[in-house]
């Protein structure tokens, strides 16, 4: 993981670059291939919680929608899920009005 991007997070100013919201752990970070996926060859990467980046997958944008149905799925295989989750789906409905 970058060290500069684990420092901010140390300093509590590391945002996702999907939803803009804060990452508040370790465990929410990743780091997201953007703007172009790395299946299609990119190789640029910013922080991103886990959430989002597996929600907007290689489709290069991420919607609310799209998490809406990550979490539909997360709940049928009854895999546990961070509450932040649903923060990260309200800025993203704030970010598309």
């Amino acid at each position: 993981m970058n060290k500069r991007w684990l420092a901010l997070l140390h300093d509590k100013e590391l945002c996702c670059h999907l939803c803009g919201l804060l990452i508040l752990s370790r465990r929410q970070l990743t780091a997201d291939h953007s703007p172009i996926p790395r299946s299609k060859g990119g190789k640029e990467v910013l922080p991103a919680h886990r959430w989002c980046d597996e929600a907007q997958a290689d489709k290069g944008f991420l919607r609310a929608s799209d998490l809406e149905r990550l979490v539909k799925a997360w709940k049928k295989h009854h895999v546990k899920f961070p509450v932040e989750v649903y923060d990260s789906i309200a800025a993203l409905k704030e970010k598309e009005r």
